[in-house]
């Protein structure tokens, strides 16, 4: 656990670890928009 108490949280949809739930809630907009084409090149 960490100072701020996050937890280390696992998404399927982007199939790795984020340091937060605040974090992979993030990580799966930023790979909606991938998916969609509104961006490129997606890097964690």
């Amino acid at each position: 656990m960490t100072k701020c108490r996050a937890e280390r949280t696992w998404t399927d949809f982007c199939e790795r670890w984020f340091d937060s739930k605040a974090e992979a809630e993030r990580g799966e907009e930023l790979r909606v928009l991938e998916m969609t084409g509104d961006i490129k090149t997606l890097r964690y």
